[in-house]
This record gives structure tokens, sequence and C-alpha cells, in this order.
């Protein structure tokens, strides 16, 4: 008879455990399908308020890298760090002697799905940041180790297509692309979110070409 009763605890226990998984999971692809939605929602209407509020308040790492060769020709590899009072009307970040990097341009193909992307895809053991609260410039790996990273995450998740595509990671993170691997190289267009004090807010957009 006790061993028949703890046998049913144990079962209880189980059942809960998978339904709390099963809630958190579906929880979480909730949360960032709003996030995605009020991001696309600011870049269709060049509103920088409601970017703002979804934005890393420190302030938002932005790259610009010719990975596929042509530096100084086609442009100069870029690395700054803008804080949200700083970016342009139409969701535009300046750069000083360059062409602006506009999200309408690296985003157009989820601009134009509405922000509907079904195309999900969790990783483990993959991620851009420690578990802290807040990003700060000093926080972000260098370049070269961002590149590397997201190299990684379209290899194991075999992506080579463009079509804009969700990929959850580690340590409250979540990577937003429109990108594929072209002669082992990433190039395409990503936007990445971490979550800070319970919300996903954008810390670094980065674009390979």
């Amino acid at each position: 008879m006790k061993k028949a009763f703890c046998r049913i605890i144990v079962l209880i226990l189980m059942c809960i455990t998978l339904i709390s998984c099963s809630f958190t999971k579906g929880n979480t692809t909730s949360e960032i399908k709003q996030t995605v939605n009020k991001f696309v929602h600011a870049i269709k209407t060049g509103n920088i308020e409601e970017f703002v509020n979804i934005a890393n308040p420190y302030g938002i790492l932005v790259i610009r890298n010719y990975i596929t060769g042509g530096y100084g020709l086609r442009g100069k590899n870029i690395r700054n760090f803008y804080k949200p009072n700083e970016i342009s009307s139409g969701l535009i970040f300046p750069v000083d002697g360059e062409l602006p990097v506009k999200l309408s341009e690296l985003f157009h193909s989820t601009v134009q799905l509405g922000g509907k992307i079904n195309n999900i895809k969790k990783l483990k053991s993959i991620y851009f940041t420690n578990k802290i609260e807040y990003i700060q410039y000093n926080n972000i790996q260098s370049t070269k180790e961002i590149v590397n990273r997201i190299y990684k995450i379209l290899n194991k998740a075999g992506k080579n297509y463009e079509t804009p595509v969700i990929y959850v990671l580690d340590n409250d993170e979540f990577l937003l692309c429109e990108a594929k691997i072209i002669n082992s190289l990433p190039v395409g267009s990503f936007v990445l979110f971490k979550k800070l004090k319970g919300d996903y807010k954008v810390i670094a957009v980065i674009d390979l070409k």
C-alpha cells in the first residue's frame, strides 16, 4: 500500500514537471513572436519610440562586415555602439563617411511576412552573452567570435536559404536572421535579442556581406 502510494506521488510529480516544461516552452515561443511583431511594426512605421521600447537601454551593437571580400572597395567594416537616442528617424543607424545601416533593408523579407515566422528552431549550448541583467559594449564578444558563432548556428541547423528564421538559444537569447552560408561563410542579416529584466531586448544588429 505504501509503495503504491509512493508510485502515485512520483507519477503526479512527473506530470507536473512535464506540464510545467511544456508551458514554459509555449510561453517562451509566444513571447518571442510578440517581440518580433513589435520589431517588425517599428520598422514598418519607422517609429523610434516603439523600437526604443524593445531596445537594450544601454545601447545596441551594430556590425557591418564584408566577410566575402571587397573591404575598402565596397565599404569599411564597422562595429559601432549606439545609444537609443543616437538612432535616426526611420530606424537608421548613421555611419560617418559610409552608408547608414537601415533596418528596413536588412529585414525586408521579415517585414513582408508581417513578422509571422513559423520557422523557429531551438539550439542547445549556443549563446552570445552570459547570464547578466544588463548588456554593455564590453559584455559582447569580438566581431570575429560573433561571426564564428553565427556560422556555427547556421551550420548546425543546416540552413542554406534566406527565408527568415528564428533560433532560440541558451541564456535567454534568440537570433532572427535572413541569411545563408556561402563558401563556408555566413552571409545575411541578423538581429540578436536577449531577455533583460523579464523582457526581450535588441542588443545587436549584424550585417554580414
